[in-house]
């Protein structure tokens, strides 16, 4: 399994300017829309997956200290998980890998709808907090007048 500075074609000892700049180059040639290989989309991925780590001087830190085998592990199973030698708890910090992005036309019906009474229900405490608010106003105007006059 090649290494990230490898991935990159890049030295191990390559400052934030090189890294950029190689990443731009073989974002460049190996981009989906453009290269027609078969292996397309895990080249693109693998290129991705190495500027990510390497342009972030803490990941690439703890990619430096744990070496690729065991940052990769410990990203598989989370630091210090099952079968990861790797102590560093840089993991914890990605969610990308627990999060997914979901459009609104792939979601079911039921989900759009319950989507939309949520709002709905946010949208009636909203008004119906700014008409309490707006009453209750009214209502210390009008003990404030009736103080004046009697006063």
């Amino acid at each position: 399994m090649k290494s990230y500075y490898e991935s990159l074609g890049i030295s191990n000892n390559a400052d934030a300017v090189t890294i950029k700049k190689a990443y731009r180059e073989l974002v460049k040639k190996y981009h989906p829309d453009i290269y027609k290989g078969e292996d397309r989309d895990t080249k693109f991925q693998e290129i991705q997956k190495a500027y990510d780590v390497l342009s972030d001087e803490e990941k690439r830190a703890a990619y430096d200290r744990a070496g690729h085998q065991s940052y990769e592990q410990s990203q598989k199973y989370g630091s210090g998980g099952f079968g990861s030698s790797y102590q560093d708890f840089s993991g914890f910090n990605n969610f990308n890998n627990y999060t997914k992005t979901v459009k609104f036309g792939d979601m079911p019906l039921i989900q759009k709808i319950l989507m939309f009474l949520a709002l709905a229900v946010i949208a009636v405490i909203v008004i119906v907090g700014f008409i309490v608010t707006t009453i209750i106003r009214v209502i210390f105007s009008l003990i404030e007048q009736i103080l004046k006059r009697r006063g």
